[in-house]
């Protein structure tokens, strides 16, 4: 049986075809530690697997640019993929704090984030004037 056929037999135990059809495509560094992964005992193997999902997951939830979602945040434009509100930046920075203070506040944002919620500030003045103005009399 060819090599290929002995590695898809080992990985199929763990991964659906779906997921062999895509390590078929990975560079030769990937496959080499893929090698590696797959020598391991299973138990070893399934750490390592969960990790790897942990880490696609954070990549996969943690993408850039801002959202409006009806019934999150009154439907106020967000980081993508939170409920921090665009405004509630723009507010702390006005209120005199700097985009290192604003990130210590809330650890899930990058520095992209902030850069992304600039822009947007930027671009959609009169919403964010709103929206802060709406969230000082409530």
């Amino acid at each position: 049986m060819p090599e290929t056929e002995l590695a898809r037999g080992a990985v199929c135990r763990l991964f659906p075809a779906s997921i062999w059809n895509t390590l078929k495509k990975m560079s030769d560094v990937t496959q080499t530690l893929w090698a590696e992964i797959q020598s391991s005992p299973e138990p070893v193997q399934r750490e390592l697997l969960d990790f790897l999902l942990f880490v696609k997951s954070r990549q996969v939830l943690h993408k850039s640019g801002v959202e409006k979602t009806e019934g999150v945040c009154g439907g106020d434009p967000c980081i993508a993929s939170t409920r921090i509100p665009v405004w509630s930046l723009e507010q702390a920075r006005r209120l005199g704090l700097s985009d290192e203070a604003i990130l210590r506040n809330y650890p899930s944002l990058r520095q992209q984030d902030l850069a992304t919620a600039w822009e947007y500030v930027l671009s959609h003045r009169s919403e964010i004037e709103q929206a802060i103005l709406q969230n000082e009399e409530a």
